[in-house]
C-alpha cells in the first residue's frame, strides 16, 4: 500500500515537473520571438533590411506562422529589390492566415514592381472585395490602372479611397498622377498640390506638378516647381533638361545655359545636355559657342550633332514666326 501511494506520489510530482516544463518552456520561446521582433522593428526603421532578413529568419524557425515576422521579412526582401523572396514570405502568409488582405497587398505590390500590370491588378481587386474600405488597398488598386492603362476605371477606386481618408498624401498624389495621364492639368495641379499640403515633400511630386503646371502655362509656377524638385534631387537629368528647356520657350538664355552646364558636369557624354546647350548659345546670338558645341558634340554623338544642327534651324524659323506674328499684330 505505501509503495503504491508513493508511486502515485511520484508520477503526481512528475505530471507537475511536465507541465512546469512545458510552461517555461512556451514562455522561453513566447520571449524569444518578442525579442526578435523588437529588434526587427528597430532594424527596419534603420531601414537595415539585410539584418533584419537576418533577425526575421531566426524567428520564422522559431515560430513559423508569425504573421508579423511574415510581413517583416516580405516587406524587407520587397526594399532590397527582391520580389520573388517576398512574394513568396506573403504566399506563406496566406497559407495561415487566407484572408490577410495586406499579404494580399504585398503579393500584388511584387508583381508590380516586376512589371506584371495584369496580375497585380488582380491581388489588388482581390484585397479592395475583402476588404472595401482599405485605402491602400484602393490606392495600389487605382495606380495598378492608371499604370495599365485603365486612367478612366483608375480614378473610381482613388477616388474612393480619398473619400475614406482626405488628408492622405500618398492617395492625393495617385490622384494627381492619373488625372496627369488624363491629361485633366487642373485636377492633377489640384491633387498635387493637396499631396504636397499633406505633407508630400519628395523630388517626384514637385517635378510632376512643375510638368503640370509647364503644360498648363503657368510658367513662373513651373519654373519655382522645378527648383524645389531640384533642391531634392539636384542629379535629376530629367529635371534639369526640362528647366533647361523652359527657359529657353521663355528666352532667359543665360538661365538655360546654366541648367545644361550642370547637366553636362553631371555627365558629360549626355547628349541632351549639350543639344540644349547649343540651342541655348544660338538663340543668344553667342554663334561662335554653339560651333564648338556642335563640333564636341560630333565626336560623341554625330547624329546628336546633325540633330542639334536642324533643331537650332526649326526655334530660328519658330522665333521668325514670333516675331511676324507680333509685327503684324501692333499694326
Amino acid at each position: 500500500m505505501l509503495n503504491m501511494k508513493l508511486r502515485q506520489s511520484s508520477i503526481a510530482i512528475l505530471g507537475l515537473i511536465l507541465i512546469s516544463l512545458s510552461s517555461i518552456s512556451a514562455q522561453q520561446i513566447t520571449d524569444t520571438t518578442g525579442n526578435f521582433l523588437v529588434e526587427g522593428r528597430k532594424l527596419l526603421q534603420e531601414k537595415k533590411y539585410a539584418d533584419v532578413v537576418n533577425v526575421m529568419d531566426k524567428l520564422l524557425t522559431r515560430d513559423p506562422s508569425n504573421r508579423e515576422g511574415l510581413h517583416t521579412i516580405a516587406l524587407s526582401y520587397s526594399a532590397l529589390g527582391n520580389n520573388i523572396r517576398a512574394r513568396e514570405y506573403y504566399e506563406n502568409a496566406l497559407k495561415f492566415y487566407p484572408a490577410d488582405v495586406d499579404a494580399i497587398i504585398g503579393v500584388g505590390v511584387s508583381y508590380s514592381n516586376e512589371g506584371r500590370g495584369e496580375k497585380a491588378q488582380e491581388y489588388f481587386e482581390q484585397a479592395v472585395q475583402l476588404d472595401s474600405n482599405n485605402v491602400l488597398a484602393l490606392t495600389n488598386l487605382g495606380k495598378q490602372l492608371s499604370q495599365n492603362g485603365k486612367i478612366s476605371q483608375s480614378l473610381t477606386p482613388l477616388r474612393a479611397a480619398w473619400k475614406r481618408a482626405p488628408k492622405n498624401q500618398d492617395v492625393a498624389f495617385a490622384l494627381g498622377g492619373a488625372f496627369a495621364t488624363a491629361k485633366v492639368n487642373d485636377s492633377a495641379e489640384y491633387y498635387y498640390k493637396q499631396s504636397i499640403m499633406a505633407g508630400k515633400d519628395t523630388f517626384e511630386v514637385f517635378f510632376y506638378l512643375a510638368a503640370v503646371l509647364h503644360r498648363m502655362g503657368k510658367i513662373d509656377d513651373a519654373i519655382e516647381g522645378y527648383h524645389a524638385a531640384i533642391s531634392r534631387n539636384p542629379e535629376n537629368k530629367d529635371c534639369l533638361r526640362a528647366l533647361g528647356n523652359l527657359y529657353i520657350r521663355t528666352h532667359q538664355y543665360s538661365l538655360a545655359e546654366e541648367e545644361f552646364n550642370r547637366l553636362i558636369a553631371l555627365d558629360s557624354t549626355y547628349t541632351p545636355g549639350w543639344q540644349g546647350l547649343g540651342v541655348a548659345l544660338a538663340l543668344d546670338n553667342q554663334y561662335a559657342r554653339a560651333d564648338s558645341v556642335i563640333h564636341l558634340l560630333m565626336y560623341i554623338d554625330s547624329l546628336g550633332a546633325y540633330d542639334l544642327l536642324q533643331t537650332i534651324r526649326n526655334e530660328r524659323s519658330r522665333l521668325k514666326a514670333e516675331d511676324s506674328a507680333k509685327s503684324r499684330g501692333s499694326k
